[in-house]
């Protein structure tokens, strides 16, 4: 989909250029011309028929027409779920204790750091860089670093 900024200005255009409807009446009586579509619109005509060829559906029969609207529909408009998947990025037990090594290291190191700076320093090491723009992650995990350090020293 893109920027969204981007793809809402152009959502923006389009209920501009199509115009208030009339209330009671549809706005189209008949087919919309191609003209209509590519110059006023400014819609690339042969986009419907690209996502009617992705889904394997025909532009040209209304059922399928209308299939394919709700598909493009539930894309731009259907409800969103927040957030990461479910169990998306498990952390195992050796990596929590990776976690934990690194952070007693660095707070033996820093004993004066709060978690959350201790977090950043973690973020900056080359095992967990992947966190490097998000180390709240980090500490957000360190809770079971540490009971999983407890753990393992039993």
């Amino acid at each position: 989909m893109g920027d969204h900024a981007a793809f809402k200005k152009r959502l923006d255009f389009y209920k501009m250029a199509l115009g208030r409807p009339v209330r009671g009446k549809p706005r189209f009586k008949d087919d919309v011309s191609p003209g209509y579509i590519t110059n006023a619109l400014k819609v690339d005509p042969s986009s419907l028929e690209k996502s009617a060829l992705f889904f394997e559906l025909d532009h040209t029969h209304p059922p399928d027409l209308s299939v394919l609207a709700h598909i493009l529909a539930e894309l731009v408009f259907g409800k969103r779920t927040r957030g990461r998947k479910k169990g998306d990025k498990i952390w195992t037990d050796q990596r929590l204790l990776e976690l934990a090594f690194k952070y007693y290291e660095l707070k033996r190191q820093h004993q004066n750091l709060y978690d959350t700076e201790l977090a950043e320093l973690v973020s900056q090491q080359k095992a967990f860089r992947e966190y490097r723009n998000n180390p709240d992650v980090i500490r957000q995990r360190l809770y079971k670093a540490r009971q999983e350090y407890e753990t393992w020293l039993e």
